[in-house]
């Protein structure tokens, strides 16, 4: 997208978009931390639970952003689909 914005609107387009979209993941990024955060927050009530739920919550995300393909996702997938199949088995 950014290499048809150079095309369209020039070098400062450009880097005006490319801004626009750190600045939305920035964005994401912390709406998704705070939202696993006051999800995690359902089993405690103390402010240190809290803080340590959102490092676990920014741990979780940062797991979770760093497959760049769908194909890279399939292998933890399959292996929590046989990890519940056992447990459910025994």
């Amino acid at each position: 997208m950014l290499i048809s914005l150079k095309v369209v609107g020039g070098p400062i387009i450009r880097e005006i978009t490319g801004a626009l979209f750190i600045v939305a993941y920035v964005l994401l990024t912390g709406s998704g931390i705070l939202g696993v955060s006051i999800a995690f927050n359902v089993f405690s009530g103390h402010a240190v639970c809290t803080n340590w739920f959102s490092f676990v919550a920014m741990i979780l995300i940062i797991a979770a952003a760093s497959f760049r393909k769908m194909s890279q996702v399939s292998w933890p997938l399959s292996a929590r689909s046989w990890l519940i199949y056992l447990v459910e088995r025994a």
